[in-house]
Formats: structure tokens, C-alpha cells, sequence
């Protein structure tokens, strides 16, 4: 028996559901308070991705073995009482069937009574339901890369460093406020063809490592947003806004040399707003 489109499991009525169906044509997402063991023994194949997170008392996989292939990524993180031995039978299982077609990840956020913790490679996130993944998180050790038209709300409330680069391109993003605790970004900050954004937001971003590219964003009118920017470690390109007056560009470069200063060349065209 075949599920047409995503399923959400977030109790164990919702899995009960779900417990004969033999494939699900869409993603399959597990997130719940009180599921100690994952019953699904019909299952077979999901066609999307099967996200597996925060689940604090799962411990059991036994009754998902009749999976043997997922057409998306795996992900299977921050469950907390859930043990490596379990995850490994699971993939060893996969490996048997058809596989795991997309990235799979099974990395945990470090059990602490306040959450948090680092998240030990880069984090790619293509669509909202992707952030989950990564909220509880304070840093990054690699790239954290938002990109994608489905993307109009960022909720990343702990993250504090990313030691690699921050990319933010091609969303529906008014604004970046769910960055609004970062305060350090090791690699480059590239925000660009952001038709919507409007704000910034980094307010507590103080340091980027390397260069820094701000361009044709759709909507931007100002840069309040790094008002705390104290070093670009590389080149600063500010360019391309149809709402951004020149002299706010200028202001902000004169804002940053203030303090630590800029590293590399500046480059600053196309920024063609009125000031009112």
C-alpha cells in the first residue's frame, strides 16, 4: 500500500497511521516527545527524504527494517537516547537494498541540559524544513549555505560562529533576523539575488575572516543591519540595489575602516536609491 505525498510523524497515533504503508511518495519526517521505538515494519521505500530529529526517547529501530531505500537524504540527528549501534544496522540495511540516494548525516548535537553544541561539517539549507536540522546548533565548523526560492524565514536562534563561509542567495528572504545572534563568520559572507530582502539583520556580527559580497538584493534601502561590523578580513563589493542610495554604502564603508578596518580592495556600483 503506497502514501501519496509527506508524512509527519510527531506521536505515536501519527505513526499508527502510517504503520501499513509499504512506500511513501514524499518525505518522511520523525519528530516526537514520546516515541521510544520506530514501528513502521511495512515500510519499504520513501521516494523523498527521511529526517529523523530531536526525539528524545527513541531508542529503537527494530521495527524499521524493512526499509532498503530512500530517493532523498537521510538525516538522523540529535536523538538522544537513541544508540550508534541502532543507526549502524540501519545503514548496513540500506546498503543491502537500494541505498540512500541523497546525503546522509547522523551526526548529534551534544546532549547538554541547554542544547547547543557544534555541528562538525557544513550545513546546507535548501528548504524551511531543513532548519530544524540545525537550530540548536552554535556553531559551525564548515560553510552554512541558505539557497532557494523556498526559503522566506530563517530560525537559526543559537548559532554564534560558522568557521567557513555564509552563503545567502536566491531566496524569498525579507529579512535575515534569524542570524541575529551570529557574531563571527570565519570564511566569506556572500549575500546575493535575494529579490525580497529588505534587512540585513546581523546585528552582533562583528567579525568576517574573509571577503564580504552584497549584491542585487531586490529590496535592500540600507545596512543597518551590520551596524557591529568591525573587520572584513578580504574585498568588500557592494553593489546592484536598485533602493540602496550610494551614500549609505559609503557610510558604512567609513563605518567599518573605523574600526578594524577592510583587508581587501572595495568595489561599490549600481547602487542607485534616493535618500528622502
Amino acid at each position: 500500500m503506497e502514501y501519496d505525498g509527506d508524512a509527519m510523524i510527531s506521536s505515536a497515533e501519527d505513526m499508527a497511521d502510517y504503520a501499513a504503508f509499504s512506500q511513501i511518495k514524499g518525505d518522511l519526517r520523525i519528530e516526537s516527545s514520546d516515541i521510544a521505538a520506530l514501528r513502521l515494519p511495512e515500510l519499504s521505500k520513501v521516494s523523498g527524504n527521511v529526517i529523523i530529529t530531536f526525539n528524545e526517547l527513541l531508542s529503537d529501530l527494530t521495527d524499521f527494517d524493512a526499509i532498503t531505500e530512500i530517493g532523498g537524504k537521510l538525516i538522523i540527528e540529535n536523538n538522544d537516547s537513541l544508540p550508534a549501534a541502532a543507526i549502524d544496522k540501519l545503514l548496513e540495511q540500506l546498503k543491502k537494498g537500494n541505498g540512500v540516494k541523497g546525503e546522509v548525516k547522523t551526526s548529534s548535537a551534544e546532549p547538554s541540559g541547554e542544547g547547543g553544541g557544534a555541528h562538525g561539517g557544513d550545513a546546507i539549507i535548501n528548504d524551511e524544513s531543513d532548519l530544524i536540522i540545525y537550530r540548536e546548533f552554535t556553531s559551525i565548523a564548515g560553510k552554512l549555505v541558505v539557497d532557494g526560492l523556498h526559503i522566506r524565514s530563517l530560525n537559526l536562534p543559537k548559532l554564534i560562529s560558522v568557521e567557513g563561509d555564509v552563503c545567502i542567495t536566491g531566496t524569498s528572504l525579507k529579512s535575515m533576523d534569524g542570524l541575529e545572534t551570529l557574531e563571527n563568520i570565519g570564511g566569506e559572507l556572500v549575500v546575493m539575488d535575494n529579490d525580497l530582502l529588505q534587512d540585513l539583520a546581523l546585528s552582533k556580527l562583528k567579525l568576517i575572516g574573509g571577503a564580504c559580497y552584497i549584491r542585487n538584493n531586490g529590496e535592500l534601502e540600507n545596512l543597518n543591519g551590520l551596524k557591529e561590523l568591525a573587520l572584513v578580513g578580504g574585498d568588500l563589493e557592494i553593489s546592484f540595489h536598485s533602493y540602496l542610495p550610494q551614500q549609505r554604502a559609503d557610510d558604512f564603508c567609513k563605518q567599518v575602516k573605523s574600526k578594524q578596518g577592510i583587508k581587501g580592495s572595495i568595489e561599490m556600483t549600481g547602487n542607485t536609491g534616493i535618500i528622502l
